[in-house]
């Protein structure tokens, strides 16, 4: 896990990624750069990333239901 929801856990500087990637247009750029591999997103709390990826064709839905979401990186280097 690289990071989560739980700002309490985490130095200010690693929030701010975890706000860009989860409300900025440059999500998947974040995501290239920490090295993701699988997103487990809250569809109450992450759902313009989920939207992000749906449409991303480097990341691919492995798993969803009412709660959450799993995408896994289907390819490595820069994709959209």
């Amino acid at each position: 896990v690289a990071l989560d929801g739980r700002l309490e856990l985490y130095p200010y500087a690693l929030w701010l990624r975890y706000l860009r990637i989860v409300e900025d247009e440059a999500a998947l750029t974040e995501l290239e750069r920490l090295g993701a591999t699988h997103a487990l997103l809250s569809r109450a709390h992450q759902p313009a990333l989920i939207a992000r990826l749906e449409r991303a064709r480097a990341w691919r839905q492995v798993y969803a239901d009412q709660t959450a979401v799993i995408f896994e990186r289907t390819t490595l280097g820069s994709q959209p």
